[in-house]
């Protein structure tokens, strides 16, 4: 298959290590019988000096018209004066944005080999990791508003931190695909802060019940049970397969109506 892979090698060590991958990636070409068309565009330091822009139009155009982008760190201590809508780092919150990337996925994996390096009790760590960490990235406090107003006790400054019931949905979905994609037995939420913060309350008790339908079915294995039983067959199988093929960017396929129904009840708002 031919991919257009939008490279952005960035700053300081970014050019070396994208530099590196890029050879990679070109050895897995050879290896599976894939093509892949590199197009180098510039955004963070070396955008600035060139454009004046931490992120110029013509970058984000290629990264549009790409498979994938591949991005080097960006910024440095020759920006660090820059004020700071005009800062390299701004470049990463604007993909984000313009290329609608809301889902980061972080795996952190150890292997029960390598256990005795780690930091962590052995109780915790018996029979390795295998955690996904599914971050927000185009909500909150980072593109909320901002500024200045003067009080009682002087100047003061503020960031708001804001999510739509969209936003929570939509990256909650995605948290309970993988979760039953990679056959994990559980989805945790770590944004338990609702009695202090309004942005945790955005989610009303009917949409908790669904999603608590939802986890507790993958934690008691239906879900990854569901999903083996139909690709036991050959109509399964096409099925599923199928569904991955018409998946969109951000989401992954589902098996079982039940779950579907949840799913597209969780989506009414995106």
């Amino acid at each position: 298959m031919d991919y257009m892979i939008a490279v952005i090698p960035g700053d300081g060590i970014g050019p070396e290590v994208t530099g590196e991958a890029v050879k990679v990636i070109e050895k897995i070409g050879e290896k599976f019988g894939h093509s892949f068309v590199f197009s180098y565009a510039d955004a963070g330091g070396a955008a600035i000096d060139k454009t004046r822009e931490c992120l110029p139009g013509k970058t984000v155009d290629i990264c549009r018209a790409a498979d994938a982008v591949l991005l080097g760190a960006v910024g440095g201590p020759k920006w660090d004066s820059l004020p700071g809508e005009k800062r390299p780092e701004k470049a990463l919150l604007g993909l984000r944005k313009e290329l609608g990337l809301y889902a980061n996925l972080r795996p952190a994996i150890l292997f029960e080999e390598l256990a005795d390096d780690c930091p962590l009790k052995p109780e915790i760590v018996a029979g390795g990791i295998d955690i996904l960490v599914v971050r927000e990235l185009t909500g909150g406090i980072y593109f909320g508003e901002r500024g200045t107003t003067m009080t009682e006790m002087g100047p003061a400054a503020y960031d708001i931190e804001q999510y739509s019931e969209g936003e929570v949905r939509r990256i909650a979905t995605t948290a309970f695909e993988m979760a039953m994609e990679l056959m994990r037995k559980s989805v945790s939420n770590t944004a338990e802060y609702g009695d202090y913060y309004a942005s945790g309350l955005v989610i009303g008790d009917e949409s908790k019940a669904a999603m608590k339908k939802i986890l507790d079915r993958i934690q008691d294995g239906s879900f990854a049970d569901e999903f083996m039983t139909a690709m036991k067959s050959d109509e399964g199988r096409a099925k599923f397969l199928a569904e991955r093929e018409e998946r969109s960017h951000h989401q992954s396929s589902e098996v079982g109506a039940e779950l579907r129904s949840m799913m597209s009840w969780l989506r009414q708002y995106d």
